[in-house]
């Protein structure tokens, strides 16, 4: 079983090195997204568009490490991985089924069974075997899309000026009505005017 963990772990690594960039893709086509839907209306500014990319990216990859982190796998299936990806010969397997008791067998044979596994697996070297490195394959498209990303913040976006006028009138709105809501409040509470007054 230690070997199995410590095998698992591995693949976990590898795993997450498979995942971070796809976690990140996702998160900069929700940026690209919304700046793409900026450009036919006005939604955001370039500012908050980069601020949003930024945050779905990072979401994107901490859902991604999640996933990999969280995801909890069966004795038998690390044992199945384990004897395909080092060529065990099922050894791996057939302990766990021994040791579980879903394989009955006879004590002799346990025995024999048991050390034939610990010694195969003492010699695997699953460093070499299973490198925790990046794939630059599985980057290249994030690289692409951050790029594409890039020039649709840096182009001049005709929807901004309107987003601006937008804004402002809105805020000039809120501020006249916050005055009128005053005045309203001071009229009420003059006692000098009569109720229809």
């Amino acid at each position: 079983a230690t070997y199995l963990r410590n095998w698992g772990g591995r693949r976990r690594q590898q795993e997450l090195w498979r995942w971070l960039p796809r976690g990140l893709l996702a998160g900069l086509l929700v940026g690209l997204s919304a700046a793409l839907l900026s450009r036919q209306r006005p939604l955001l500014m370039r500012g908050e568009l980069a601020i949003l990319g930024l945050a779905a990216g990072l979401i994107g990859i901490s859902i991604a490490g999640l996933v990999v982190l969280l995801r909890r796998r069966s004795l038998i299936a690390q044992a199945l991985f384990a004897d395909r990806q080092f060529g065990l010969r099922e050894r791996m397997t057939t302990a766990v089924e021994i040791h579980s008791g879903r394989l009955i067998v006879d004590d002799s044979i346990v025995a024999r069974q048991l050390n034939d596994a610990l010694t195969a697996a003492a010699t695997v070297d699953a460093t070499s075997r299973m490198p925790v490195r990046p794939h630059p394959a599985d980057w290249l498209p994030v690289l692409g899309l951050a790029l594409v990303f890039g020039l649709a913040l840096w182009l001049p976006n005709p929807q901004e000026a309107a987003l601006v006028e937008r804004r402002a009138v809105a805020e000039v709105v809120a501020q006249e009505t916050a005055t009128l809501e005053a005045l309203a409040a001071d009229i009420a509470a003059d006692d000098a005017l009569t109720p229809e007054q």
